[in-house]
């Protein structure tokens, strides 16, 4: 279906123009790529579910009619207006109140924000996440005020919310974000939609991440949901999420070959041999060329762990 484009109301000083999508799938998200990049972006999933993209970062609503559930403000990484224009693009859909306020997990990018929604909002995050938060002493960025361990649900105007803690280490905080009900998922950085990994792969190593993604699998759903990406990849399928698993195996794989043949950790030599490797399975893939040098440097990091 063809994304339909509208402009939604000027919040405070900050006219937005939000490209509403309304019944995208993954595949037909995909947009010419001599069109520029919108600022911000409002994606309609479901007919109760919106994902709200501000250049890289993406935040998710879900309106009830006792209020509203939002994963992350996302005003840090550069998007000091973006809480501001995630509020209003709330209030162009309904007028109910933000009532809960999920924190993804404590990553600065994702949090920071939240004092936007404070007054109507319960806040929550995984425990581990709380005492980073309280650390930063960011104003702008108020703490959760409800913390879990393991599971917790939400159930607000008769619509029913999971929260799972996934932690790749003790100290981890993710969360998995799930509404059964839509077969909806997000999984904030750990995962992402036919883009390359983050860098040198800092969050985990390989192997944590692909057990993680493993047990996201095995959850029921049918739609991903990205806290990261251009419009054409914020909304993923399985088969996406299998296709990222898939890439960790096949750049170990190139990175061995590379070394097996001589050549150098990092050199130019290697990353060129791994980037041709790679290329015939992910050359379309966000980030792809220029990520590939920094995951070839993870790969070798985590080896010698």
């Amino acid at each position: 279906m063809r994304p339909l484009t509208r402009v939604l109301r000027a919040c405070g000083a900050l006219a937005l123009a939000m490209v509403i999508l309304l019944g995208v799938q993954p595949a037909a998200a995909q947009q010419p790529p001599q069109l520029p990049q919108s600022v911000s972006e409002l994606i309609r999933v479901r007919e109760d579910v919106y994902a709200f993209r501000y250049l890289n970062h993406v935040s998710l609503f879900v309106p009830t009619d006792e209020g509203v559930v939002v994963v992350d403000p996302i005003g840090g990484g550069g998007n000091p207006k973006a809480p501001t224009a995630l509020k209003g693009a709330i209030a162009s859909i309904t007028d109910q109140p933000v009532k809960y306020l999920v924190y993804s997990h404590s990553a600065p990018d994702h949090t920071t924000g939240g004092i936007v929604f404070a007054d109507t909002a319960t806040i929550v995050s995984q425990v581990n996440a709380k005492a980073k938060i309280e650390a930063r002493n960011d104003p702008t960025s108020p703490p959760p005020t409800v913390t879990f361990e393991q599971m917790m649900p939400i159930d607000i105007g008769g619509k029913h919310f999971e929260l799972i803690a996934d932690n790749l280490s003790a100290e981890d905080d993710y969360i998995v974000f799930s509404y059964p009900a839509q077969r909806i998922v997000m999984a904030v950085d750990m995962a992402r939609v036919r883009t390359l990994p983050f860098g040198n792969l800092g969050n985990a190593s390989p192997e944590k991440v692909t057990g993680f993604l493993d047990r996201l699998a095995a959850l029921e759903w049918d739609t991903y949901l990205s806290g990261h990406g251009p419009a054409a990849n914020v909304m993923g399928t399985k088969q996406d999420l299998l296709d990222y698993k898939q890439y960790y195996a096949d750049l170990a794989a190139a990175v061995k070959a590379s070394q097996d043949a001589g050549q150098a950790d990092n050199s130019e030599e290697m990353v060129t041999a791994v980037r041709a490797a790679l290329m015939p399975k992910y050359g379309t893939w966000a980030t792809f060329p220029t990520g590939v040098a920094a995951n070839v440097e993870g790969v070798i990091r985590w080896s010698k762990m």
